[in-house]
């Protein structure tokens, strides 16, 4: 009967011994649950911290694409080069491209100039070379999408006045001669207001 009853007292402290166990990891599992939570609100967070951080930089790439370069974004030129009746006609077109106004200030009755250069560079020909201009002042302001056209012609004599052969590769530059500055007083780059175009005969 002492052999039973201390059997009965060994299995009842084996059981106590086992629902502690059993508790304590169930505290132990709780706590890890618990920290699991504290780390879950700690990861929102930094989630939230990661998300200002992304805006932050989305906003610093849209002011980034808002920077823009105004040399070669303003005008486009076109110059176009016939020949005809022993001349060169020249048609030359400069379009206001971009999204203000542009004032083109004169200095004189000149509005443009052209150069004629030979297949070795050198320059033969200056189509102002010799003129005279009123002493005037002038402003012509060109809105976005507004054009400015001049036509002239050469024909081919050089600036001794000597007639050079019509069957050479020659190169026209030409030039709008004012000073452009837009409405943010932004003034225009003059090569912007220039183009170079190859007559081939």
């Amino acid at each position: 009967m002492n052999r039973a009853f201390i059997k009965d007292k060994f299995y009842l402290l084996f059981t106590v011994i086992i629902v502690s166990l059993l508790v304590g990891c169930g505290s132990s599992n709780e706590g890890l649950n618990n920290a699991k939570v504290d780390n879950g609100e700690e990861g929102v967070d930094l989630k939230e911290e990661k998300l200002d951080l992304d805006e932050k930089l989305k906003t610093k790439k849209v002011n980034f694409k808002k920077i823009e370069t105004s040399e070669g974004e303003t005008f486009q030129s076109t110059l176009n080069i016939k020949k005809e009746d022993q001349k060169l006609l020249l048609d030359f077109t400069l379009e206001n491209i971009s999204e203000q106004g542009h004032t083109f200030t004169f200095s004189s009755g000149q509005e443009f100039d052209f150069w004629v250069y030979d297949k070795n560079s050198n320059l033969i020909y200056q189509w102002s070379d010799g003129r005279f201009f009123t002493m005037v002042i002038k402003e012509v302001t060109l809105d976005p999408g507004d054009q400015l056209n001049y036509s002239t012609n050469w024909d081919f004599v050089n600036q001794l006045g000597e007639q050079v052969s019509e069957d050479e590769v020659y190169t026209i530059e030409f030039s709008v001669t004012a000073q452009v500055k837009g409405q943010d007083e932004t003034i225009v780059n003059p090569a912007e207001l220039q183009l170079k175009e190859k007559y081939i005969p």
